[in-house]
């Protein structure tokens, strides 16, 4: 029996290499090449074919190839993937073979045999079990092209391609290399040219290229070419091996791209994407880290899994992850937080906060194989949260502390929030309330009749359902709702009270809320309805006073015609001459009853505009001519006095539309007051100008001023600012009431200004209609000789 040794390391022992070996009558020794006694046992072995795994340390198959060299038996190489230097040392080597896991029980077969053969170690009955059909059947396994070469006439004497769909079809070709070299693809037929040349030159090479049999699709193949030969040491002929290995190119190809659409995305997103292993060691980490926390992906890998993170947030990651790892079970993934909030130091010495989502991922047989994760900077959201709990604790307080009854209800109107004075109106608790509609709450007869709130025909007028429906519909602004409720009080008896119901809009999707503010306003409307009654009782008493004063001053004026009449007659001396004592008293009769007349004259007119009985009749006038007119009835009194009257229009066809009347009153008991207060030789002026779209006009004097104090009286009926001035200078008290109220009849406003000493400022203005025309300016001045 053949002694065979594997060297590989303990846990390969059991795998069904030994069990092969075992079943073709192989005796199979492990050593550990590991371990100190490894080259010792090695020799002890004295083993008649080596087996290695390639992917061992390059020390381990550096002396695996050095014993098969020094005792010149064959050795085999446990391939799970192949790479250019692997291949190097399989083809420059001497007695070396190589299987590819996966592999079958006849492959591993064939290629014990054939090593063996190749240093004569099979007896001639073995060499003949090895025909062309394990051949064949362990190259269509493997998928692999077998073929030599004869340098010397340029043909393939030897081919074994049956059965094998996707490789160069050798054997329908002239069996020449250039017939051969037509079937690789254009861009690799130089590079496979100069391959070839160097396998002449006695060199093992290994060469990936493609072909394209009958112009259908690309292949891939890998190809191994070994130098045989002769006896007189030079290369004669040349092996080759060659699989097809383009799904194995796709795929790669496939991956390179999901590859580079990851990197794209990776360095491209705005949160950080990272790999993290089972051991807690980032695989990966994308570039955008540098720009959340400063550092680096590389310097973020060469920090310790704690320094990456507040020590509360290492402390429950960590948490976590030892979790997932206590309680995975192969294809099942624990419950454990997949998506967490972390804190995270930056370069600079500040923190960020990050929302991790934490994805595990398995391999195709379910065991885990990896965290794929993304961190998103939250630290503005943070703070927005922050301030919403913040302002959410202000209103919570706000609505706990009113002292109005407030409630939070739903679409439907049933009570879900309450505060202390809601409970204290009630005399409930909480659990009392929420959960119940406000007419029972409120004890409402109507609730306790229907057998619930809402539900008697008489809720239709309910205050409550009235405001949340209106409030429900419009979803916006503050609705307020004036209404009576009926209350049913412990004691048996009734009361009704009067309710203002304010309501607000809370959009919260499919379930909006309302606020729902309730004030007792039954004393209000006590006092409300006390004030209208009180109102309309003076305004009837004023109104009988207005009429008594019309009806009066009517009455007056008869006899006072008569007075006036025959007091003119005797200063006419139609009666005869009169002595300078009978003119004297003749001129104080007519004085007195002109004065009467004109107090007469205005307390008719205060009467009508109080009663609402004054008529206005609006046409357009010019400023300029009214104020000709008015200087034509004052002159006399300014001439007397020997004072400056100046007239300004801007500009001088200045016209509006009022009525013509009254505008002269206001202008005639606007300037009589200057005359009256303005001592001799002073000035007054009258100036009119555009101010917007309102005419503006303002009278100016010299006279003795008027306090503060009075300024606020000056347009109260039958006031005078000092009882002194009343004697001196003869007043009623009811011209600038009349003119304020003349004014405000043509929609416009008059003011005052004034100092004691300095005289006075009296300005009124009244709007200009779309006619008016503004043209020119002028200025007209009158004075006294």
């Amino acid at each position: 029996m053949r002694n065979i040794t594997i060297i590989g390391h303990k846990e390969k022992a059991n795998n069904k290499l030994v069990f092969m070996l075992g079943k073709i009558g192989l005796l199979t020794h492990v050593l550990n090449p590991l371990e100190n006694t490894y080259q010792r046992e090695l020799i002890n072995e004295n083993p008649d074919l080596l087996f290695c795994y390639a992917h061992l340390n390059e020390g381990i198959v550096g002396h695996a190839l050095q014993y098969s060299r020094d005792k010149q038996i064959p050795i085999v190489f446990i391939v799970i993937e192949f790479s250019d230097d692997l291949c190097q040392k399989i083809l420059s080597t001497e007695y070396v073979w190589y299987v590819k896991e996966p592999f079958e029980e006849n492959v591993l077969r064939l290629i014990v045999e054939r090593a063996l053969l190749s240093v004569n170690k099979c007896n001639p009955d073995t060499i003949n079990e090895i025909n062309e059909q394990s051949l064949q059947l362990a190259l269509e396994t493997a998928r692999l092209q077998l073929w030599e070469w004869d340098f010397k006439d340029d043909h393939i004497i030897r081919e074994t391609t049956r059965g094998v769909s996707t490789v160069i079809p050798l054997g329908i070709l002239n069996r020449d290399f250039d017939a051969f070299h037509s079937f690789i693809h254009p861009d690799d037929r130089k590079m496979f040219r100069e391959k070839v040349g160097l396998c002449r030159e006695g060199k093992s090479i290994h060469v990936e290229f493609r072909s394209i049999p009958f112009e259908k699709k690309t292949y891939w193949h890998s190809l191994f070419l070994k130098p045989l030969f002769g006896e007189n040491g030079k290369p004669e002929k040349m092996m080759g091996i060659s699989q097809d290995i383009t799904q194995r190119k796709e795929t790669e190809k496939a991956l390179k791209e999901s590859e580079e659409k990851f990197r794209l995305i990776a360095e491209s997103a705005n949160d950080v994407i990272w790999i993290l292993d089972r051991n807690k060691k980032f695989m990966y980490i994308s570039p955008s880290v540098e720009k959340l926390r400063g550092y680096t992906p590389e310097e973020v890998m060469e920090l310790p899994l704690d320094k990456r993170l507040t020590p509360h947030s290492f402390a429950l990651i960590d948490s976590i992850l030892e979790t997932f790892f206590r309680e995975f079970k192969k294809g099942i993934i624990p419950d454990t937080p997949r998506t967490i909030e972390v804190e995270q130091p930056c370069k600079g010495g500040s923190t960020v906060w990050t929302e991790l989502h934490i994805n595990p991922v398995l391999d195709d047989e379910g065991n885990f194989k990896l965290f794929l994760g993304i961190s998103r900077d939250i630290t503005e959201r943070r703070k927005h949260e922050a301030e919403l709990q913040r302002q959410k604790n202000m209103l919570d307080s706000i609505f706990n502390l009113a002292p109005t009854v407030m409630l939070l209800v739903n679409k439907h109107g049933i009570i879900e929030k309450v505060n202390k004075a809601a409970m204290e109106c009630t005399t409930r608790d909480k659990e009392n309330i929420i959960g119940h509609r406000a007419g029972d709450v409120f004890s409402c007869i109507n609730a306790l009749k229907g057998n619930g709130c809402g539900m008697n025909v008489n809720c239709i007028q309910c205050v409550f359902k009235k405001a949340e429906q209106e409030t429900l519909r419009k979803r916006s602004g503050v609705q307020k709702k004036e209404g009576t409720v009926r209350f049913l009080l412990p004691n048996g008896s009734q009361m009704s009270r009067s309710f203002l119901v304010s309501t607000s809009y809370i959009d919260m999707g499919s379930e909006p809320k309302i606020i729902v503010s309730v004030d007792d306003i039954t004393d209000i409307k006590k006092i409300e309805r006390f004030v209208v009654e009180s109102k309309t009782e003076a305004e009837n008493a004023n109104r009988a006073k207005s009429e008594f004063l019309a009806n009066m001053s009517h009455e007056l004026r008869t006899p006072l015609n008569a007075i006036m009449g025959y007091s003119e007659i005797l200063q006419d001396r139609n009666f005869g001459d009169l002595s300078q004592k009978q003119k004297k008293f003749a001129e104080h009769i007519h004085t007195s009853g002109k004065h009467l007349l004109e107090l007469i004259n205005n307390i008719l007119d205060i009467s009508k505009v109080e009663s609402g009985k004054m008529e206005v009749h609006f046409r357009e006038l010019q400023v300029l001519d009214t104020m000709r007119n008015v200087q034509n009835v004052i002159s006399p009194l300014v001439k007397k006095k020997h004072i400056e009257l100046k007239f300004s229009v801007d500009p001088d066809k200045l016209s509006l539309n009022a009525d013509e009347i009254k505008f002269r009153q206001i202008l005639y008991n606007l300037l009589s007051n200057a005359v009256k207060f303005t001592p001799e030789k002073g000035l007054i002026k009258v100036v009119a100008r555009k101010k917007d779209n309102m005419a503006e006009i303002s009278v100016t004097d010299t006279g003795i001023g008027i306090s503060a104090e009075e300024q606020s009286k000056l347009f109260t009926p039958f006031h005078q600012i000092d009882s002194s001035i009343s004697r001196k200078y003869q007043g009623t008290g009811l011209g600038l009431a009349l003119v304020k109220r003349f004014v405000e009849l043509h929609d416009g406003d008059i003011t005052v200004e004034s100092e004691p000493g300095k005289g006075s400022t009296f300005t009124f203005t009244i709007p200009i209609r779309d006619e008016d025309v503004l043209i020119t300016d002028a200025e007209i001045e009158s004075s006294a000789d």
